[in-house]
């Protein structure tokens, strides 16, 4: 089993992850600090993360390689 330390606020460690697992072919499951289910896909050039909030919600961060982040979000 794989286990995934994300730290959105360490692009050092993100642009590592990047590295190590951007070639996965699914995504990594777990829960945010929150509770609520997360989904990590990470590809060599970004990492994007689904959130399905507990208000309804459903949030995308992206974290790109040179720094630059998204954020979305859909009902």
């Amino acid at each position: 089993m794989n286990i995934i330390h994300f730290n959105p606020a360490d692009l050092q460690s993100m642009r590592q992850l990047m590295k190590q697992h951007g070639d996965s072919e699914f995504p990594y499951w777990g829960k945010n600090e929150n509770g609520e289910p997360v989904s990590i896909s990470i590809f060599p050039d970004r990492i994007a993360v689904a959130t399905e909030q507990s208000n309804g919600w459903h949030r995308t961060n992206t974290y790109h390689h040179d720094g630059t982040r998204e954020e979305t979000f859909c009902r």
